[in-house]
């Protein structure tokens, strides 16, 4: 099983990719984020094996946050 963290702004992005994989048994969802705060939350309690991520969030770049998390969850893809 894939497990999938998205994080996005726009919830109906949120909810787009999400219902995209409602139908990939050998993938889900584990959480979904609106915020870097948020998403770091997450990534604390939430085991996930791959990150959807925005590059424009409100409260931090996504590409800095990107690099950051690459530091700290080398295995999240």
């Amino acid at each position: 099983m894939i497990r999938i963290l998205i994080c996005d702004d726009h919830p109906i992005i949120n909810q787009g990719i999400e219902s995209c994989f409602a139908s990939h048994h050998e993938m889900r969802v584990v959480a979904t984020a609106n915020t870097a705060a948020k998403l770091r939350a997450l990534l604390a309690t939430t085991r996930a094996d791959v990150l959807l991520l925005d590059i424009n969030l409100p409260d931090d770049s996504g590409i800095e946050l990107c690099a950051e998390i690459n530091k700290s969850y080398p295995e999240l893809k």
